[in-house]
């Protein structure tokens, strides 16, 4: 995370995303070497990125006239991404006590005193992440049914978001 810098000869970099492989594209867009100098980039070919294991990509610019070079290293790696929220929650039927926000973990949803089943949905942010549990048709039990929605991030992190669903919240809901 740092710009490049001439004097400073080996650099990591992460990759996340689709970015599966790497080559000198990429580089080109990092390091602008003077037109004159001739680049030259061991491997040639492209390298395939692995989570948490670094691959040496280099860069040998050499002066116009041959007299100077200097090579770079760039360690490369792929990141797994640590997105591990949701974009959105539904539950057919009912109303949040407070909006959806990605960053809260707990809800009050409340829905009509005779209600006995719902179908939820939620959505993840990131299309690598994995929704763990609790969507789908749920049965709702007494008054109050706890869900949890586990969502588990590309690198493996867990985050979990809590539905207290309540029947008969016209008292504290606007249910219509």
């Amino acid at each position: 995370n740092r710009a490049f810098n001439p004097n400073v000869f080996t650099y990591d970099l992460e990759m996340s995303g689709d970015v599966k492989t790497f080559d000198h594209t990429y580089i080109k867009k990092l390091v602008t070497a003077d037109d004159k100098a001739v680049v030259s980039y061991e491997p040639k070919e492209a390298i395939n990125l692995e989570a948490g294991i670094l691959k040496p990509f280099k860069i040998k610019v050499t002066s116009e006239d041959g007299t100077t070079s200097n090579t770079y290293t760039f360690n490369v790696t792929y990141v797994r991404s640590r997105n591990n929220k949701l974009s959105s929650i539904e539950v057919d039927g009912s109303i949040f006590k407070i909006p959806f926000n990605p960053d809260v973990s707990e809800y009050e949803v409340g829905v009509e005193a005779g209600t006995t089943s719902v179908v939820i949905r939620a959505f993840t942010q990131d299309p690598k992440a994995k929704i763990l549990s609790s969507i789908g048709d749920r049965e709702l039990i007494g008054d109050a049914t706890k869900v949890t929605i586990g969502v588990e991030a590309e690198n493996g992190d867990v985050r979990n978001y809590t539905l207290i669903i309540k029947r008969n919240l016209s008292r504290t809901l606007d249910l219509e």
